[in-house]
């Protein structure tokens, strides 16, 4: 997923005034914006049993998340579930860590509601690139969650 600027210097680079522009230099730009508009839902895991990380990073060991999410545009619509494996109550906790800018939010922070198995709320948030559980989230236990919000860029 490339953010805006991104772009915009591959139309102009690739689609100068007064040229002749070959057909390979408009299908670079064309997908591009193809592949802007219909982004690729990526699924991520970072569990006991599998590490399947591409654009996050984990903050410790016991931090268990799978995320589905997909960026379109300025638009991100996140989704999943954290468990905390750590053996202790977690508060307050950064869980992961996105490694690519173009999921920074456009506010400081998106505060959301992540839901328990028994309907009980637990507090979340993305601050800056760092997905945080804000409330106590006691051992074993797991959230799960779906936002959705706008990015810088």
């Amino acid at each position: 997923m490339a953010k805006k600027i991104d772009l915009q210097n591959l139309i102009n680079t690739n689609l100068a005034s007064g040229v002749s522009i070959p057909a390979v230099d408009h299908r670079e730009v064309e997908n591009a914006l193809v592949s802007n508009s219909y982004g690729t839902v990526i699924t991520e895991s970072y569990t006991l049993l599998a590490d399947s990380t591409i654009n996050t990073t984990p903050s410790g060991v016991g931090n268990y998340y799978v995320l589905n999410y997909a960026k379109q545009g300025r638009f991100v619509e996140i989704n999943g579930n954290v468990t905390n494996k750590t053996g202790a109550i977690v508060s307050n906790a950064i869980w992961f860590t996105f490694d690519a800018t173009e999921y920074l939010p456009s506010s400081t922070d998106i505060q959301f509601n992540g839901y328990t198995s028994t309907g009980s709320v637990i507090k979340c948030q993305i601050q800056g690139l760092n997905f945080k559980v804000i409330g106590a989230l006691g051992t074993n236990q797991q959230i799960f969650f779906d936002t959705k919000y706008f990015t810088q860029d």
